[in-house]
């Protein structure tokens, strides 16, 4: 007798499966957020708290030696939790002795060893994560170098072979892949974090450049384009539209000269320290010091009226930030005093140098008498004084998504504590900002000026004697320009 019920419930099973199949077979592709994962979903509306499963990190490609030990990592997410695979295209891995598939729990990473690497692992390997909501896949490549010698950059230090690093420094970040490739770079991932160090480093070197050639531009900014790259690199981490600093150099009234588009860029700079009296005995080294509002990687110092060279006689050095000259005169004679002077741009300040003489009587036979002589008490100087501000800050006005750099000058004894503000609200520890404030050399830069950056400027210099303010307005997109007040 034929059995209805069971061959309803036996149509009803073969229905939702093909229903199953058919909801797999009009999946849906989504986009993962780990850039080259694929990702479908079987469904359209997945229930509350669900997920389809997708990659937190990915397999880099990887280029190695014959002989050494390949290792892919990845670490996915999904609810339910998916199970992870491995594929090949041009064979399998089954042979448990050249491939390892594991998981680290510390870690959380799905792991595959391929032990003892030949050619023939040469390949397209795919790592796939499933769960009953979808699938996530992601496709590798290991290249396996027989019986040829690479030169390898095996380590992100610092020490490896400077070819690679100008390489990478100079790449685009599609190209990141193909030059690790090519030098035989396993770990991406280092590489990568050394890359962003020393792109920081770079972009630290040249930011007082780039800072002062800012500042000269009309209205103290230069137009950004995300198309067009900075020539010669002045600055790494920003990037300028048909602007290039061709020659860049002193000329003689201490100004800088560039070609930007057949503008003079033109920069005048003073002294916020200027070079004082020194006294030195014969022999000794006598040294003069001054600090600049703006930085400059040469200025000219003169003795006694004639222009003064690096060499056995004189060091003429200047600080990292280009902000600090000094001149020291080494085994000082009685030839050597005078006035001497440091000239940067238009702007000069000048001192003396007294060389005491080493004049000892008895050894020439001279008797002399003695007698003695009341001095004054002596009083100590006090050299504290409250702040206040040498340059104050200039009017700015920017079209969105220029970029806008603020400077000032400031003094005081002690050292004032600097605070910049935006309407009112303290800035310093805002990372869309960058601050500085460099022997009382006070800027603010800003990347990519927008509407949310207009207001009122304020920059605050307080220390135990007294408090100094200066503020402006900074206008977008033609906004009505306001006067700069300092108190």
């Amino acid at each position: 007798m034929l059995d209805y019920y069971a061959l309803f419930h036996a149509l009803t099973y073969i229905k939702k499966k093909n229903i199953q199949m058919l909801t797999r077979t009009l999946a849906w592709q989504q986009r993962s957020k780990t850039p080259g994962v694929m990702i479908t979903q079987y469904e359209m509306n997945l229930p509350e708290g669900k997920s389809t499963p997708d990659f937190i990190s990915k397999p880099t490609p990887l280029t190695i030696d014959e002989g050494k030990l390949a290792v892919f990592k990845v670490m996915v997410k999904g609810d339910p939790k998916p199970e992870v695979s491995w594929k090949r295209a041009k064979g399998n891995i089954l042979d448990k002795k050249k491939f390892t598939s594991k998981y680290d729990e510390s870690t959380g990473e799905y792991i595959l060893e391929i032990h003892k690497v030949t050619g023939a692992e040469t390949d397209t390997y795919k790592c796939q994560a499933v769960n009953e909501y979808g699938k996530a896949v992601w496709t590798t490549t290991l290249t396996v170098n027989e019986g040829k010698i690479y030169f390898k950059v095996e380590r992100a230090d610092g020490e490896s072979d400077e070819k690679f690093w100008d390489a990478m420094l100079n790449a685009d970040r599609k190209d990141y892949e193909r030059i690790c490739s090519e030098f035989g770079v396993t770990d991406l991932h280092s590489i990568l974090k050394k890359l962003e160090e020393k792109k920081k480093e770079r972009a630290q070197n040249n930011f007082i450049l780039s800072a002062t050639l800012l500042c000269t531009l009309q209205d103290g900014v230069i137009p950004y384009d995300d198309d067009e790259i900075l020539k010669n690199d002045p600055r790494s981490t920003g990037r300028t539209k048909h602007f290039s600093a061709n020659s860049l150099m002193q000329n003689g009234t201490g100004l800088y000269e560039g070609d930007v588009e057949e503008i003079n860029l033109l920069s005048n700079v003073d002294f916020v320290i200027k070079i004082q009296e020194t006294t030195a005995k014969e022999r000794e080294d006598a040294l003069f010091e001054c600090v600049l509002t703006h930085p400059l990687p040469k200025i000219t110092w003169m003795g006694k009226g004639s222009n003064l060279e690096d060499g056995e006689k004189y060091s003429i050095t200047v600080s990292d930030h280009k902000l600090i000259h000094r001149l020291l005169i080494r085994d000082c004679q009685q030839l050597d005093k005078g006035i001497y002077s440091a000239v940067a741009g238009i702007t000069t300040c000048s001192a003396w140098l007294v060389v005491e003489g080493d004049f000892n009587p008895a050894a020439k036979g001279i008797s002399m008498t003695k007698f003695a002589i009341n001095l004054p008490t002596r009083r100590d100087c006090d050299l504290r004084c409250a702040p206040s501000f040498i340059v104050p800050l200039k009017l700015h006005s920017a079209p969105k998504g220029y970029e806008c750099h603020m400077s000032c000058a400031v003094k005081g004894n002690p050292a004032p504590r600097i605070t910049w503000y935006r309407n009112h609200v303290s800035l310093n520890t805002n990372t869309n900002y960058y601050i500085s404030n460099t022997c009382g050399v006070c800027s603010l830069l800003i990347l990519r000026v927008g509407p949310k950056d207009m207001g009122e400027y304020t920059i605050t210099a307080e220390n135990s004697l007294g408090r100094a303010q200066c503020s402006t307005v900074l206008s977008v997109q033609g906004e009505r320009k306001h006067s700069c007040i300092c108190l």
